[in-house]
């Protein structure tokens, strides 16, 4: 995790240095700002993951002669197929002088424009600024995992990866409607057009806006908004090239690929730890790891003894896998005022459960024993569907399709969960 701002058209230096001041906790092992172009100023908070040294500090440009500088990139996130892009772009003859995933990032854009973003596996969030054709091109993973905020008010433009300064900055005030969203539907979610703040704009997951610095930001086409992912289409085209597989042969390709996603995401410069629930997606998860990375951390909310938390099941997964697990607690005398207004603080957002400042402590004890580097199983039951709303998501889509005997079918397998619930 790092942290980017930058401030295009009518630039000021004063509400970067507060915003990356900020983000500090994104990325507290190097700060830099830097004017790259009289209408561009970009910022960075580096957390170091890959390639430690300060040859891929950022912002950073595509060369060290200032003459054959074209390209400059502010970057967070990680690229987990950078190895195998960098040698395609080797083989295409592109010079490499850093081993992180920030310059192979650099060089793609270089190589194929937006057309790198469709062959990048990872979560990211970038500014990029092309000083041949005078643009600024912002752009967002496929989900939106990593995020970017950004307002204009007049000639001046501001993004980062956190709202807070940009609203402190063109003084805008909370929403309430967004608020008002997340009670009623118990989410707090960013969308294009609604946010924590009004006027704070939101880039879409699977977009990228490009900004052209050669017409006035106040006109309507200076800024023009692109997909290059479509999720309906994907999994459209993915359903249709697994038709005729058998459960045996999906569960094999589920495995593999399951095993690969967590291979990739192993690559690092630092210690990597797993973050545990105790449920199936975040055991699988450090099983696998557990074999392709030898000793891993694990760490958890709860206590091996106290049966009403997950920690007996994190016990038993370590005992089983020979992982070092860490268990986490509120303490004896759990200061809850303190530990709810720092959550909020982090969030910079309102958040619909206590379970976030769970994670909260359990980020803070990963973060003193040195693990930079944390996988988890979030989005697994999603994935899979494991939740039971979204069992009757597809109870209730059978019966819109007037499928009543599927409907009948699908509601008795749930009758025995169910029952064992009552």
């Amino acid at each position: 995790m790092c942290g980017i701002a930058g401030m295009i058209g009518q630039i000021s230096e004063a509400p970067l240095r507060t915003i990356l001041e900020q983000q500090n906790a994104r990325g507290p092992d190097f700060r830099a700002l830097e004017q790259i172009d009289p209408q561009v100023l970009f910022g960075h908070n580096r957390l170091s993951i890959l390639d430690l040294s300060a040859a891929s500090h950022q912002p950073m440009w595509d060369s060290e002669n200032d003459s054959e500088q074209r390209f400059c990139i502010s970057y967070n996130g990680e690229i987990y197929n950078y190895l195998e892009l960098k040698r395609e772009l080797q083989g295409l003859g592109h010079i490499f002088r850093t081993t992180g995933d920030t310059e192979v990032l650099l060089e793609a854009w270089k190589r194929w424009g937006a057309g790198a973003l469709e062959r990048l596996n990872g979560m990211f969030a970038f500014a990029l600024f092309d000083k041949d054709a005078q643009k600024v091109y912002l752009a967002r993973d496929r989900f939106g995992v990593k995020p970017l905020f950004y307002a204009q008010k007049g000639n001046e433009f501001l993004f980062a990866s956190s709202g807070k300064g940009i609203a402190q900055y063109f003084d805008l005030k909370p929403n309430l409607e967004y608020v008002a969203k997340g009670i009623r539907y118990w989410l707090f979610e960013d969308d294009t057009d609604l946010s924590q703040y009004h006027g704070l704009k939101v880039l879409e997951g699977g977009c990228w806006l490009e900004l052209d610095l050669k017409l006035d930001l106040n006109t309507s086409n200076s800024s023009q908004s692109h997909r290059y992912y479509h999720l309906a289409e994907r999994a459209e085209q993915l359903a249709y090239s697994l038709q005729g597989y058998s459960d045996e042969a999906l569960t094999q390709m589920v495995l593999q690929e399951l095993t690969r996603a967590v291979n990739v995401r192993l690559r690092a410069d630092v210690p990597v730890g797993v973050s545990l629930s105790g449920g199936l997606d975040s055991s699988s998860i450090t099983r696998v790891a557990s074999e392709l990375h030898g000793k891993v951390k694990g760490f958890t909310f709860g206590d091996p003894l106290d049966l009403r938390s997950e920690g007996p099941l994190v016990a038993q997964l370590a005992q089983q896998t020979g992982i070092e697990a860490h268990y986490i607690g509120v303490g004896k005398n759990p200061d809850w005022h303190k530990l709810l207004w720092d959550t909020l603080e982090a969030q910079d957002a309102p958040f619909a459960s206590t379970s976030i400042m769970a994670q909260n402590l359990v980020y803070a004890e990963v973060r003193r024993q040195g693990v930079k580097v944390l996988l988890g199983g979030q989005g697994g039951d999603e994935l899979f569907m494991g939740y039971r709303k979204f069992q009757m998501g597809f109870l209730l889509e059978r019966v819109r399709q007037r499928d009543f005997v599927g409907a009948l079918g699908f509601a008795l397998t749930l009758l025995p969960s169910v029952l064992a619930e009552l």
